[in-house]
C-alpha cells in the first residue's frame, strides 16, 4: 500500500485517481502507485512511461515466467550444491590418499646412485676340457669383465617427510599471491610447488628403472652362464656316477678277491695242517715200514734158520728120524681153515705210487691174523670190494697183508699186481 503525501497520511492511492479507469491488473496498479509515490517524495523521473493495458499485461506474463525460471534455477542450484558437497568430500579424500601414497611410494625410490660396491676378486672359470694330461695354464673365461659390481651396491631412499605443505601447494606462490605466466595463467611448476617434488621423484624413478633394466640384463647373463655351468655339472655328475659305479664294482671285486684270498689262505692253512698230519702219518708209516723191514729181516733170518732146519730135518729123515719129520709136519703156521669168512676191515689209506694200502682191521680179524707168541706171521690174501650204484658188491682188487697188525689194528697190505679192477679208495671193504 503506497501513501500519498507525508508518512503521516495513511490513505491508500488507487489507480482510478489518475485516469478514472479500473486497473487491468495488480501489476499496473502497483506501478502507477510507485510513480505517484516517487512524485510525492519529490522525485520526478525525466520520462514517465505511459502504460497501456496491453503492455502492462505482457509485463505481467513475463514477470511470472521470470519468477518460475528463477525458482527452477534456485532448485537446480540447491541440487547441484548438494551434489557438489559429496564430490568435494570425494576430491578431498582422494587428494589426501594420493598424498599419503605418494609419501609411501617415494620411500621405494632410491634418492641417488648406489654406492660403489667393494671390489671383489672373482674366481676365474677354467673352460678347458678335462683330460688325463696335466694343464698348469688352462684357458679362463672372460665373464667377469662385463660384470658390473656397482649394481650390487645400495643407496638411501627418498622421503617427503616434513614437506606436507609443499606437497599440498598446487600453485606457485610469491608474497602470498599466486604467480602467473606471461599468458596470465597461474603457474603450477617451479620451486616450492607440488610439481617440483613429483618431478624429482619421477626423474629418480627413471634412473632407478634404468638401473633395474641393467640389473635384469646382468641377471640374464648370469642366468645363461649359470645354465651352462649346470649343464657342465650335470655332465660331470653323470661321468662321476659312472666312475663311482666303476669304483664300487672295483671295490666289490677287490672284496671278493680279498675274500677269496682269505678263503685260499684258510684252504692253504687247512692243507698245511693236512700236510702236517700226512707228514706225521707218513712218519708213522715210515716207522711201520721200518718195523716191517725189520720184520722182513727177522723173517728172512727165520727163513734162513728154517731152511737150515729143513736141511737138517731132511738129513735126519734120510737117516730115519721120523719124529723130527712129524714135528716138521705140524709146523708153526696157522692154516686158512682157522679163519672165518666175512668183512675183516676197511681201507684207511691208499698209496698208488708204491701200490700198497693201509687196512684198518676189526678187533676180531686182527686177533685171527695176529700170530701167537713164538709163531711167525704168514702173509694173508684178502679181497677188496665196493658197493656200486645199483647196490651190488663189486670186486675192486686183491691185497696181501704182509705184516701183523699193530696195537691200533692197522696192517700194511700190497696191492697185488693184475687184480685191480678200479682204483682202490678209502672206505672200501676188506673181506675174506
Amino acid at each position: 500500500t503506497l501513501s500519498s503525501g507525508s508518512e503521516k497520511s495513511a490513505q491508500p492511492l488507487s489507480l482510478t485517481e489518475y485516469d478514472g479507469r479500473a486497473p487491468p491488473n495488480r501489476l499496473a496498479a502497483h506501478v502507477k502507485n510507485l510513480l505517484a509515490f516517487c512524485g510525492n517524495m519529490g522525485y520526478h523521473p525525466p520520462v514517465i512511461p505511459t502504460f497501456t493495458t496491453q503492455s502492462v499485461y505482457a509485463m505481467g506474463k513475463l514477470l511470472k515466467v521470470l519468477v518460475v525460471v528463477i525458482f527452477v534455477l534456485a532448485l537446480a542450484a540447491f541440487w547441484m550444491g548438494f551434489q557438489n558437497f559429496g564430490k568435494r568430500e570425494l576430491l578431498i579424500g582422494r587428494t589426501r590418499a594420493l598424498e599419503d601414497f605418494a609419501k609411501k611410494i617415494v620411500t621405494t625410490i632410491e634418492a641417488s646412485e648406489p654406492e660403489d660396491a667393494p671390489v671383489v676378486n672373482h674366481p676365474e672359470w677354467d673352460v678347458d676340457d678335462v683330460t688325463d694330461r696335466p694343464n698348469d695354464n688352462p684357458q679362463m673365461s672372460s665373464f667377469w669383465e662385463s660384470y658390473e659390481d656397482r649394481l650390487e651396491g645400495s643407496a638411501p631412499t627418498m622421503s617427503f617427510r616434513g614437506k606436507d605443505s609443499q606437497l599440498a601447494a598446487y600453485y606457485k606462490m610469491s608474497n602470498g599471491k599466486v604467480e602467473k605466466d606471461v599468458q596470465g595463467r597461474p603457474k603450477t611448476d617451479g620451486k616450492g610447488t607440488m610439481n617440483e617434488l613429483l618431478e624429482d621423484a619421477f626423474q629418480k624413478a627413471k634412473d632407478q628403472t634404468a638401473r633395474l633394466l641393467a640389473t635384469r640384463e646382468q641377471m640374464k647373463s648370469v642366468r645363461e652362464k649359470f645354465e651352462d655351468v649346470i649343464e657342465m655339472l650335470n655332465e660331470e655328475k653323470k661321468l662321476r656316477r659312472t666312475q663311482m659305479a666303476e669304483v664300487v664294482r672295483a671295490r666289490q671285486l677287490a672284496e671278493e678277491k680279498e675274500n677269496q684270498l682269505i678263503a685260499k689262505e684258510g684252504e692253504v692253512a687247512r692243507l698245511n695242517r693236512e700236510k702236517d698230519d700226512l707228514n706225521d702219518e707218513i712218519s708213522s708209516l715210515n716207522d711201520q715200514i721200518a718195523e716191517r723191514d725189520q720184520s722182513i729181516a727177522d723173517l728172512k733170518s727165520q727163513i734162513e734158520r728154517l731152511r737150515s732146519d729143513i736141511t737138517k730135518i731132511t738129513f735126519d729123515s734120510s737117516s730115519g728120524g721120523g719124529a723130527a719129520t712129524a714135528s716138521a709136519k705140524r709146523g708153526d703156521e696157522p692154516t686158512k681153515d682157522a679163519w672165518t669168512p666175512g668183512v675183516k676191515g676197511k681201507v684207511v689209506k691208499v698209496d698208488g705210487e708204491l701200490s700198497f694200502v693201509v687196512v684198518g682191521l676189526s678187533p676180531e680179524a686182527a686177533a685171527e691174523i695176529r700170530p701167537e707168541e713164538g709163531q711167525a706171521f704168514a702173509p694173508v690174501e684178502m679181497m677188496v670190494r665196493r658197493k656200486g650204484a645199483d647196490g651190488k658188491d663189486r670186486i675192486v682188487t686183491r691185497i696181501r697183508i704182509v705184516n701183523p697188525p699193530n696195537s691200533d689194528n692197522l696192517a700194511i697190505a700190497d696191492n697185488m699186481y693184475g687184480w685191480e679192477q678200479v682204483p682202490v679208495e678209502v672206505g672200501d671193504d676188506v673181506v675174506y
